[in-house]
Order: structure tokens, then C-alpha cells, then sequence
């Protein structure tokens, strides 16, 4: 690691919560709009998060920088930001966006891997973070995070079932996107992608009876 990297700081669900000064929705998942947002000035200092968040643009082009490449994100589009890249807001006039952002156990816990491991390609690293989508198509994912949100917000007599449930329909929505654009091109692994699906793979098998991060790491023989 550069000693440059060592002072960007790196910031949790836990973190999103309180800069929300809301009550916590939940340790592993939340979604926010930007108005729920009250420090919005930390999107603009460069920061790595521990967790995946998946962006859904509302408003006016968004200018970001993300692993030292600029991108502009429009109206309409989706920007994925993965876990420990560091990435800086450059540009955002009347900021309007929805983003969910989940932990890597979260992801696993919903099993969405066991029927449809190719569906996660579009979290590959290798993929490329801006997804440029029509209005309608936008649109369908939009009322899915409105929902998820709610569930998780308000409270839900079966809050957990229903919370993987419409967490796994946008991510199945997403993931028919990203094949309409992308195709097979999001196939290639690299080392990072293959170390997460075998870590989802452990934690489905293991849940239950451990859930130490260090565990897993032995399993897979990182540190």
C-alpha cells in the first residue's frame, strides 16, 4: 500500500447511518436518497468503503472519480462502487440520487449466488462501475429501492424475508441490464472476484456456526 493511501479514510454502513442522523435501518444493508444525506460535503474528500453501494442518478450529471479514472455519471445511470476503492464526488449540482449499499456478508446471506452466480458479474472489479440506462428502465429499478427502503425504515412484520426479497429482485433487475449492455463481457475473474465468490460460497456453507472474518480468511488463505 502507498503511504498515500494510508491516511484515505475508510468508512462503514454504521457511518452512512449517522450521517443520515436517522434511526439505523440495519448493520449489513441500508438505502438512503440524498436528501436524506446531512454531511454531503464527505462525498467530496477522497474515501474507500468497506461495503458494496450501488447508485442510482436522479438529477443533473454527477462528475466522480473512482480509482484514479474520471467518470461523468447522467441522469438515469447507475455507478457501482466496490469495496476499499477510493473514489471522490469532483462535481454534483442539485444532487439527486437513491443508493443502497450492502456488506459482502449480506450479499451471501441472501443466497441469490446459489441459483444465479452469474448474475453477480456486474460487481466483477473488472467491470466497468457506469451503467447508462433509459428513463423507464431506471424506472423500474427506482420503485424498488423506494420499497426496500420502507421495509427496512418503517419496520415489516417479516422484515428479514422480505428484505432479501426485494433486495434479490433489483439485483436480478440490475443484473438483466448489465447482460443487455455488457453481454458476456463482464465473464473474466480476477483475483479479487474469484476471493469473494469463494468467500460467499464459505460463508453460505458456514453461517451459521461462524462468523468471524478471520475464519474465512484462513479458509481462503488471505490475511
Amino acid at each position: 500500500m502507498r503511504a498515500a493511501d494510508s491516511f484515505i479514510p475508510v468508512y462503514d454502513i454504521r457511518e452512512v447511518h449517522a450521517d443520515t442522523g436517522r434511526q439505523r435501518q440495519d448493520d449489513e444493508i441500508y438505502v438512503y436518497t440524498t436528501e436524506d444525506l446531512l454531511a454531503r460535503e464527505k462525498m467530496f474528500r477522497p474515501a474507500r468503503s468497506a461495503h458494496f453501494s450501488i447508485h442510482l442518478n436522479l438529477g443533473d450529471p454527477i462528475e466522480i472519480q473512482y480509482n484514479l479514472i474520471n467518470y461523468t455519471v447522467p441522469e438515469n445511470a447507475l455507478f457501482i462502487i466496490h469495496p476499499g476503492i477510493v473514489h471522490v464526488v469532483k462535481k454534483a449540482d442539485n444532487l439527486r440520487a437513491i443508493t443502497i449499499g450492502f456488506t459482502r456478508e449480506f450479499l451471501a446471506a441472501s443466497m441469490l449466488h446459489k441459483k444465479h452466480a452469474e448474475a453477480l458479474g456486474f460487481l466483477s472489479q473488472r467491470s466497468v462501475p457506469l451503467f447508462l440506462l433509459t428513463e423507464p428502465e431506471a424506472q423500474t429499478l427506482y420503485p424498488q429501492l423506494v420499497h426496500l427502503k420502507s421495509i427496512l425504515t418503517n419496520g415489516h412484520p417479516f422484515k428479514e424475508d422480505m428484505t432479501y426479497h426485494v433486495f434479490n429482485l433489483f439485483m436480478l433487475e440490475t443484473a438483466a441490464l448489465a447482460k443487455k449492455y455488457r453481454g458476456a463481457v463482464e465473464s473474466g475473474m480476477s483475483r479479487q472476484d474469484d476471493i469473494l465468490v469463494n468467500f460467499l460460497k464459505q460463508l453460505a456453507a458456514h453461517f451459521k456456526e461462524e462468523r468471524s472474518v478471520q475464519y474465512y480468511a484462513g479458509t481462503l488463505y488471505i490475511t
